[in-house]
C-alpha cells in the first residue's frame, strides 16, 4: 500500500465494501469502484471476505460440476 493511499485511508476510514457487492463482483455482475477497490485491498477483514466468497464460489462450482456429470 501506497504512503499516499495509507494517508487517505486513515483520514477518511471509509465502511466496508458490503458483502453482496463483493459476492456480485466475484460473479461477473459488478465491477467495484476504485475507492471499493482500494479498501478491500488494504482492509484484512475486506480481503478475506473476498477471497472466502471466491472460495465458495469455487466450491459451488467444483459440486455442481460433480454433479453435472453424475446426471449426463
Amino acid at each position: 500500500m501506497t504512503l499516499k493511499l495509507r494517508i487517505y485511508m486513515q483520514e477518511n476510514p471509509t465502511i466496508h465494501v458490503e458483502p453482496l457487492t463483493l459476492w456480485q463482483c466475484a460473479c461477473g455482475g459488478l465491477n467495484l469502484s476504485k475507492r471499493d477497490y482500494q479498501h478491500v485491498i488494504a482492509c484484512p477483514e475486506c480481503e478475506t471476505l473476498a477471497v472466502a466468497i471466491s472460495d465458495a464460489l469455487n466450491d459451488i462450482e467444483k459440486a455442481f460440476g460433480r454433479r453435472h456429470i453424475a446426471a449426463s
